[in-house]
């Protein structure tokens, strides 16, 4: 159910309101329905009359507003606060001589499920000014509340399976601004369009149940969601002998051009409760940014669109998040940071780079053969497997000309137009050879291509 309510005075002040009304069967009777309301509220200072002798500021509009959304999407269709009951796939006892098979219980209930709800409070501005330019921006802060998520890891060993898997396990704020600017003149046959737009946002736990006894180097409130957290390397092994003293988190032989791990606590041993910590950003960056370029001079015409991203890290190795059918939170390494990993062939950049006597500060680890029965030490998250996630796209090019109007109407032809265009032409990162907008710890994906298309437009 949805009401609105829209009103306006003079186009100079400005309401809007919204009320939604939902209910979910995610969730038992008493926790079904919820409210939802929105306003938002504009003023337009530059109808005033005080403002009519601003000569250099065309337009200028404040807005604020206000929403309340939900979420009830973590365990569509399954009923998670109702217990559930399947039947066994085979008998499991015979009854009078027939086999029968038997129900079990597949969903522990919880009828405290309730919605995942954000508030979002937004203020900004937009304006024009100069005649040439206009800008917008908004800055927000957005708090979610009883954040649907799995409990697994919660409970200790002892209480077995029997406990929801579903719960509302966290709140987490989100803050930013949004801000665009656009810029458009002529010079004589000459024009020029560039709009730029710049976004930034932070996200961070405020609460979430973590299992007792989480220490504090390793909870995640207070960080950012996709935080990643690992040991941290402080170098390579290299000699036999210091990989033989060398203490690891896994079995096995070390060797010379491993990892070295560092010993956070002090207690000689590399441990995962001990020694993991916080080493990297999330791969969602916290700032996106572009620029849209547009000339044209007579026939000819020219666009440009440039994206980038900043504050985020990209992960080579380590945890899986359920990405290329490797089950998630599983350690592990990747095609491009073991030879042949999966049987497969071996990225140039890996075998140039790794580490040999002669190449002590190499960039990855020494080349190891499948079939070598060393430690799996360098498959953890890591630090030495942390890159930055920072780039700028060259994502789109065009070039145009329209013939002149004299040579198409005698052909009756409103219009002729010739282009070129590429796509994702360029790319500046610190990954080379790696697109840097892929997901976190991948055996490989289906990379953007780069395009180039040659076209004729005609309009009759």
């Amino acid at each position: 159910m949805v009401a609105r309510v829209s009103y306006g005075y003079k186009e100079k002040y400005l309401l809007e309101a919204v009320n939604r009304w939902d209910a979910s069967s995610s969730f038992a009777k008493n926790n079904r329905w919820n409210m939802f309301p929105a306003a938002g509220l504009g003023w337009v200072i530059s109808k005033e009359d005080f403002f009519s002798n601003v000569n250099n500021i065309q337009y200028l509009k404040l807005k604020a507003s206000y929403g309340k959304s939900g979420n009830d999407k973590a365990q569509e269709g399954s009923f998670p606060y109702m217990a559930t009951f399947v039947p066994t796939s085979d008998p499991v006892v015979v009854i009078d001589g027939v086999p029968v098979a038997a129900l079990y219980t597949s969903n522990v209930p919880n009828p405290n499920l309730k919605w995942e709800e954000t508030s979002t409070f937004n203020i900004g501005f937009e304006t024009r000014f100069l005649r040439k330019f206009s800008l917008e921006f908004d800055w927000f802060y957005k708090y979610t509340t009883g954040i649907l998520g799995s409990v697994s890891g919660l409970y200790p060993p002892s209480v077995g399976g029997y406990y929801p898997s579903l719960a509302n396990i966290g709140e987490v704020d989100n803050r930013g601004f949004d801000a665009q600017v656009k810029y458009n003149d002529n010079f004589g046959d000459f024009r020029l369009s560039l709009t730029g737009n710049f976004n930034w946002a932070r996200n961070r736990y405020l609460k979430y149940q973590e299992a007792d006894g989480t220490p504090s180097h390793l909870s995640v409130i207070g960080r950012s969601i996709g935080a990643k957290r690992g040991y941290v390397v402080e170098g390579m092994i290299q000699t036999w002998e210091e990989a033989f003293n060398t203490p690891s988190p896994s079995t096995g032989a070390l060797a010379p051009g491993f990892f070295k791990f560092k010993d956070l606590n002090g207690d000689g041993l590399i441990t995962s409760s001990g020694d993991r910590t916080f080493i990297g950003k999330s791969n969602v960056p916290e700032i996106m940014f572009g620029l849209d370029i547009n000339l044209a001079y007579k026939g000819f015409d020219f666009s440009a669109l440039l994206q980038g991203a900043a504050i985020a890290d990209v992960s080579l190795a380590g945890t899986y998040e359920g990405s290329a059918g490797v089950t998630q939170a599983i350690d592990d390494n990747t095609v491009w940071t073991k030879t042949f990993y999966g049987n497969g062939n071996a990225p140039y950049f890996l075998v140039e780079n790794a580490w040999r006597p002669d190449n002590p500060n190499a960039k990855f680890p020494r080349l190891t053969a499948n079939q070598v029965g060393l430690s799996s030490n360098n498959a953890h998250a890591n630090s030495g497997w942390i890159r930055s996630g920072d780039y700028l796209r060259l994502k789109s090019m065009q070039l145009g000309y329209t013939l002149p109007k004299k040579f198409v109407d005698k052909a009756k032809i409103q219009s002729f137009r010739l282009f070129v265009t590429g796509s994702n032409l360029y790319t500046w990162d610190h990954l080379k050879y790696i697109d840097p907008e892929m997901p976190n710890v991948t055996l490989g994906f289906y990379p953007q291509q780069r395009l180039y298309e040659f076209g004729v437009s005609v309009t009759f």
